[in-house]
C-alpha cells in the first residue's frame, strides 16, 4: 500500500511498449530462473566471468551484509569519495 507521498511516478514516453512495473530485485530473480547458465558478466583484465546465477549469489550476498549492517528495504546509502 502507498500513500500520496509513496506514489510511484511512470513516464511512458514515446512507445507503444508499457513499461514493467517488476523491481530491479525481480528481473535479477527472473533473470537468473531462466539464464542461469548463460554468462551474465565478463571482465577479462580481472579475470572475471559470471553467469546470471553468481551474480544473483553476489548480489544476495551483498543485500544480506547490507541487512546485518542495519540497513532496510527503503533506505538509502550514499558514499563520498575523496
Amino acid at each position: 500500500m502507498t500513500t500520496d507521498s509513496q506514489a510511484m511516478s511512470y513516464v511512458h514516453g514515446v512507445s507503444d511498449t508499457p513499461l514493467r512495473g517488476d523491481t530491479i530485485g525481480q528481473v535479477l530473480v527472473d533473470t537468473a530462473r531462466n539464464y542461469g547458465a548463460q554468462e551474465a558478466l565478463i571482465v577479462p583484465y580481472q579475470d572475471v566471468h559470471w553467469t546470471y546465477s553468481d551474480l544473483y549469489d553476489r548480489v544476495e550476498a551483498l543485500a544480506s551484509g547490507f541487512t546485518q549492517l542495519g540497513l532496510k528495504p527503503g533506505d538509502r546509502v550514499g558514499f563520498i569519495a575523496k
